[in-house]
């Protein structure tokens, strides 16, 4: 994997292109809302987000990439550079709002999360896989997805998939699920499974990667009125 200063970097150019071209144009830029992607372990959701970022050509911020930049103070700041002092000062305003009588334990981390969250949300055209970002984001300009599946499927699929027993599988699935759901419950005091925290829970053991697509893509275009050309 890329170094976090040279994807930021990458993330940050593209941003500035974008407002050029737009700016060149006498046009505003396009802002196409973003997407997150909540997901029980090995239920297939990050392979969906990506495959919607193909269809979209969003990009794409899973887990370990929002964790990563969240912890690199240097890398949340090049992000916030981004802004102009405006939006600046509503993120800034929006996350201490949010954590004002907040007991987390690891505040920094969760501001530099939330932070970076909020900037990608304000560009736009982007899917995020996890942390809790269905909770930071405004519900009326995000298409808040969750991606479940029995838990016998996805101990049987996680098995076949890193050639391991269906015990070590099971017990990878339920501790994952677990510290999922206590990162969303300890940092945003809400349950992950709360279906009205999303506007849509797809059953990746019913519908195929593909179908989910489609049927999020139409969840989209009715939640928004559009869908970008590429799509």
């Amino acid at each position: 994997m890329a170094k976090i200063e040279e994807i930021v970097g990458r993330q940050v150019a593209a941003w500035g292109q974008s407002l050029d071209v737009a700016a060149r144009e006498g046009k505003r830029p396009e802002h196409w809302p973003i997407i997150t992607v909540s997901r029980e372990f090995g239920a297939r959701g990050a392979a969906m987000a990506g495959r919607l970022c193909e269809r979209l050509e969003f990009s794409l911020w899973h887990k370990e990439l929002v964790q990563a930049i969240a912890e690199d103070s240097n890398a949340s700041e090049d992000v916030m550079a981004s802004l102009d002092e405006r939006r600046q000062k509503s993120v800034e305003d929006a996350v201490l709002g949010a954590l004002m009588g907040s007991k987390v334990t690891n505040v920094q981390y969760v501001r530099s999360l939330m932070r970076l969250v909020q900037v990608i949300a304000i560009h736009g055209s982007a899917v995020i896989v996890g942390r809790g970002a269905n909770f930071i984001c405004k519900p009326d300009s995000t298409l808040r997805l969750r991606v479940v599946s029995p838990l016998e499927d996805r101990v049987s699929g996680y098995s076949r998939l890193k050639k391991i027993s269906e015990r070590e599988a099971r017990q990878q699935v339920v501790r994952t699920d677990a510290e999922r759901a206590d990162f969303v419950q300890h940092h945003f005091r809400s349950g992950v499974d709360e279906a009205w925290s999303y506007d849509m829970v797809l059953n990746s053991s019913t519908y195929s990667l593909d179908d989910m697509v489609e049927i999020v893509l139409l969840a989209y275009r009715t939640k928004f009125g559009r869908l970008p050309r590429t799509a």
